[in-house]
């Protein structure tokens, strides 16, 4: 019975229909990414946890749950008649980010800062003129506190600009078919737990983080250094090393064509043979090879092989 239930419950994806998304538009995402360090453990998440453990005295943990691209025009739609939207500002750029906090989130904290125990409203409603401040405290706290984390400098400091209390108070975007990039955060304060949705037009991320050199941030980015401090704990890992000396493009009809004792040109090479012995820089690779590699010079080519790390080299 559990493999018959097991093959009707599998399809074939299908692969039509996928979003397609331009080399520009990877770019921008790339940057952002190496930017945010919500991978990380410091940086912004670290003290964005910090900042709600000390004010409501109980444990805080934030996490990104979903990145993808959708439209300023989906977004809006999506958004229930009573929301709790931050709109933020970044001088001198025009575009707006917006926060979708949870209601249930947001009346929680608030309640707490009121001296409650984070109670929330039976039914969802808008918040009133004093929850409205208690709740612009908090965001200009937390803003303060990711500009902080950054040491109080560099280009990236937004600024809260209002708080909208419904969908139709951003009835100018429903219909924006502008790209931006979508993050959902969890967050849990607590027993508390929500989220908090971030979206990042494209024309404000592309001035902000791709045009401020945050794309090739090299050994400077947080993605760098989250990934050089994982290293150490995937020692147990087993896999394949090997070098790439040379490499070649070649068309499936082309792959199809080949036969035993044909002559391959290479379309680049990094190192020669002299004398029987590779010398130049090769391209060390582990398992397929699409992550990157590490561009490496060869010191010797005997046997063992002695080769000199000198900088990362990216994959697909």
């Amino acid at each position: 019975m559990f493999e018959d239930s097991t093959e009707k419950s599998i399809k074939p994806f299908q692969f039509r229909g996928l979003k397609k998304i331009s080399r520009h538009h990877l770019e921008i995402e790339k940057a952002l990414l190496n930017y945010l360090p919500f991978s990380m453990e410091g940086g912004l998440k670290k003290s964005l946890e910090e900042f709600l453990t000390k004010q409501f005295n109980l444990k805080a943990s934030i996490h990104l749950e979903r990145f993808e691209e959708t439209q300023m025009a989906s977004f809006v739609k999506e958004l229930p008649n009573l929301a709790i939207v931050a709109s933020l500002g970044m001088e001198p750029l025009p575009q707006k980010a917006f926060v979708w906090l949870d209601s249930v989130l947001a009346f929680s904290l608030i309640d707490r800062v009121l001296g409650g125990g984070g109670e929330t409203p039976g039914e969802l409603k808008s918040p009133t003129s004093i929850e409205e401040g208690v709740l612009q405290y908090l965001i200009l706290k937390a803003l303060s506190e990711a500009f902080q984390s950054n040491g109080g400098e560099g280009p990236i400091h937004f600024r809260l600009e209002q708080v909208l209390k419904s969908q139709k108070d951003l009835q100018a975007f429903s219909m924006d078919e502008t790209m931006a990039i979508r993050l959902n955060y969890k967050i849990q304060v607590g027993d508390t737990l929500g989220f908090i949705v971030v979206i990042l037009p494209h024309p404000l991320a592309e001035a902000a983080f791709l045009n401020r050199n945050f794309l090739h941030a090299a050994k400077g980015s947080r993605e760098y250094e989250y990934s050089e401090k994982r290293f150490g704990n995937m020692a147990y890992v087993r896999t394949h090393l090997w070098a790439e000396i040379a490499s070649v493009s070649l068309t499936l009809a082309e792959k199809n064509q080949l036969e035993k004792d044909d002559v391959i040109l290479f379309d680049h090479s990094s190192c020669n043979l002299v004398g029987g012995q590779l010398q130049g820089n090769v391209v060390l690779r582990i398992g397929e090879g699409r992550g990157g590699g590490f561009l490496s010079q060869v010191i010797s080519s005997g046997s063992p092989a002695l080769v000199k790390v000198l900088d990362y080299y990216g994959g697909e």
